[in-house]
């Protein structure tokens, strides 16, 4: 194995000079450090993480928490918080929770055990108290938590999380403006965090402009194959409906897999939304219209703070960080197909 006195042999300069140079002191020119960079990868040397563990008393670990794998919204943050953990000299070990609170409560004690140096939560359920009490112990062992999403959110831990009611505001009054009235709602789980922030949210709006209809509200889990077959009877049953807005993109694609099944074409008979503005959704056609979640966004500021807070304990990092979400002009959202009829 190549060492560190190998390469500085090779460079001709002392050990501390190129652990200084591989670790970007500025104390040595450019010019040294790349010429010992460059030995360094000649000579195929891969610095010690043990020895540097035990240097600066740090793991240069993260662990990451997502609350389902399969579920599109996680990909963006994932690969922000490795591309910037990995710019900083940091490894990721990704945990996946699905959807359980004993699987992130189990997921927190062997990242704890393992020795990193922070933890990032990002969850779309609401998890039970278990996971409190365990943030709490690892906090109490000197390692940092910080949280995206609201649906994990503590005392004391900072989090970044996306704002989206003016959005969701935003977009049930744009398809009230289209002269839809007849309007199907498809939410999460009942018991879900986003039932009772981003849906609520919209069934209050739907409300305020006097056409909520709990008749023509469903729920399903979130994935296309739920969305379809949940989109599927609410259509069957209500043939009324000339708009569905869906909790995500991907029960909104699945929603516009059962409305061509019927034979109804987007968005001529039927305007559908969707939310998060997954990849998917500028993929499939037509595009679809839904709101912006920031995700990379979300993760690239959540790594750094928490790489900040690391480096510097003391540094002032915030305690809630919100990243604004866009609304995206698609091509499945129309004007209402009673509207045009009465026009004629």
């Amino acid at each position: 194995m190549v060492t560190i006195k190998d390469v500085a042999q090779k460079a001709g300069v002392t050990p501390a000079t190129v652990s200084m140079a591989l670790n970007g002191k500025p104390s040595i020119s450019v010019e040294t450090r790349r010429r010992i960079e460059r030995i360094a990868s000649q000579l195929g040397y891969v610095p010690s993480a043990t020895a540097k563990t035990l240097r600066t008393s740090r793991s240069h670990t993260l662990g990451l928490i997502v609350g389902n794998l399969t579920n599109g919204f996680f990909l963006d943050i994932i690969y922000a918080v490795e591309e910037y953990a990995s710019s900083r000299g940091y490894s990721i070990f990704i945990c996946d929770a699905e959807r359980s609170s004993d699987k992130v409560v189990s997921s927190m004690k062997a990242l704890a055990a393992r020795g990193v140096d922070g933890v990032i939560i990002t969850l779309g359920f609401y998890p039970d108290g278990k996971l409190e009490e365990e943030v709490r112990r690892i906090s109490s062992e000197g390692i940092k938590v910080l949280t995206l999403t609201s649906a994990a959110q503590f005392d004391g831990v900072p989090i970044v999380r996306q704002g989206e009611t003016d959005e969701a505001l935003a977009l049930v009054e744009k398809v009230c403006s289209l002269g839809h009235r007849r309007i199907g709602l498809l939410s999460s789980p009942r018991d879900s965090w986003l039932n009772r922030t981003r849906v609520n949210t919209m069934r209050r709006a739907l409300e305020l402009n006097g056409v909520l209809d709990e008749d023509l509200v469903d729920y399903c889990e979130m994935n296309v194959d739920a969305g379809q077959k949940c989109a599927f009877d609410l259509l069957s049953r209500h043939p009324e409906i000339t708009a569905v807005m869906c909790v995500n993109d991907q029960v909104a694609i699945g929603a516009m897999n059962a409305a061509r099944c019927i034979g109804l074409d987007i968005p001529g008979e039927i305007s559908i939304t969707g939310f998060d503005g997954i990849e998917m959704s500028r993929i499939i056609t037509p595009h679809l219209t839904t709101v912006h979640i920031p995700r990379y966004e979300m993760g690239l500021v959540g790594c750094r703070n928490i790489i900040e807070w690391i480096e510097n304990p003391d540094a002032r990092i915030p305690g809630e960080t919100l990243i604004s979400s866009t609304f995206v002009e698609g091509q499945t959202l129309g004007i209402c197909r009673d509207a045009k009829e009465d026009k004629k």
